[in-house]
This record gives structure tokens, C-alpha cells and sequence, in this order.
């Protein structure tokens, strides 16, 4: 009829309504990565300008109250103060195993606040993954040495001083390793008191 003719035609003259088209997210700039420190030199030189090794004794350790991975570990690092760290070691180690431990600080890490703790310094172990795919863990020891010792490259003088203070990135630029189960950055290894730092159970594999 004559109104479904005008309502058809009505239709048919309709401008068309364009779709609404969401707004693309904002793209946030990723943050320049830091420059490494030292990059003009080769490895074991930047560690010795770096890094600020030292051996300290675990005299205290408990569980960290607010994480099931971590323990609270107090340290005699040889200065006449005692000094706390924090490390993710309950799923490798009992207290009972790393309590009197002569372990390898990094003695000039800036200090991070790990769960409500501050953590003022990082120990350092060798890890590898087994063929199981299980990770497995083995803290650095140096039982021989004294509280405070210098750890350095094979054929560092001791007294070279490093930056006073450096972060997790500035650390990590420079790889350490065990290699025949010897603890090495570059090809040099890591002593104390002029004894080479060895492992036992991690042949091969990172250190950090």
C-alpha cells in the first residue's frame, strides 16, 4: 500500500550511520635501556672495577614471615657490624645447612627491600638446570677464608678499589660462571686468599 511505499522509500533514502570505532590504546614508550658501565673494557676488567666481593658467615637465619621461598639471613661481613640479606634458597636449602656457611656477598650491591626487608647485599651460588628439568642450586663457599676477604680474580691485587655503590643491572653486565666446577668471569677464576672458588654438585652452569 501507499505507506508501506513511503516507508520503503524512507529506508532506502536512510543515510547510512557509520560504525563506532573504539580508540587504539595509548602506546606507552619503553624506557631506554641503561647503558653498560665500562662496555670499552673487556669482562674481567669490568668486574675488577665493578664488583666488591667479600666472604661473610651466616651466624642467624630464619624464614621470611611473608614468603614461603625466602630466608632472612644475618651476616658477619668482617666490619664489626652485623648485616642482613635476603635469599629465595627454601626450595634448596635447610637452615640447618646454611647456618655457620661461608658464603660469597656482593659487598657493594645497592640495597632492595625484598618483601617488607631490606636486603643489603645479594650471596652468591651456581645454578643449572637438570636433566630432569629440575633447577638445581649450589651456594659459593669459601670455608678457609676469614669474614671480609676480598674475593677476586686470579692475579687481582686485593686493595684495587671498585664503584662504591652499583645496581642488579650494573651486577648482571657481567656473567659469571662454573666451568669444570670453577667459578669464573671471563676466563680468570674467582679466589679468596689466593685459593681458586670451586663447586661440587654444579659443574657447569651460571652464577649470580
Amino acid at each position: 500500500d501507499a505507506n508501506t511505499a513511503r516507508d520503503a522509500n524512507t529506508a532506502t533514502d536512510a543515510v547510512p550511520v557509520p560504525e563506532t570505532v573504539a580508540p587504539k590504546p595509548a602506546v606507552k614508550p619503553q624506557p631506554e635501556p641503561k647503558p653498560i658501565l665500562y662496555a670499552d673494557l673487556p669482562l674481567e676488567e669490568r668486574f675488577s672495577k665493578l664488583i666488591d666481593l667479600r666472604v661473610a658467615k651466616i651466624i642467624r637465619i630464619e624464614r621470611h614471615p611473608k614468603a614461603d621461598k625466602l630466608y632472612i639471613e644475618t651476616l658477619d661481613d668482617g666490619s664489626g657490624t652485623e648485616r642482613v640479606i635476603v635469599s629465595g634458597l627454601v626450595p634448596f636449602y635447610t637452615e640447618e645447612e646454611l647456618l655457620g656457611r661461608h658464603i660469597v656477598l656482593v659487598n657493594n650491591l645497592k640495597p632492595a627491600r625484598l618483601r617488607g626487608v631490606e636486603s643489603k647485599g645479594m650471596l652468591l651460588a651456581a645454578s643449572v638446570s637438570g636433566e630432569s628439568g629440575k633447577e638445581m642450586v649450589e651456594v659459593l663457599d669459601a670455608a678457609w677464608a676469614a669474614p671480609g676477604t676480598r674475593v677476586v680474580l686470579e692475579g687481582q691485587d686485593p686493595s684495587i678499589p671498585t664503584d662504591p655503590e652499583i645496581d642488579v643491572d650494573a651486577f648482571f653486565s657481567v656473567p659469571m660462571h662454573a666451568e669444570a666446577n670453577r667459578a669464573k668471569v671471563g676466563n680468570l677464576a674467582l679466589t679468596a686468599e689466593g685459593k681458586a672458588l670451586g663447586t661440587v654438585s654444579v659443574r657447569e652452569g651460571e652464577i649470580g
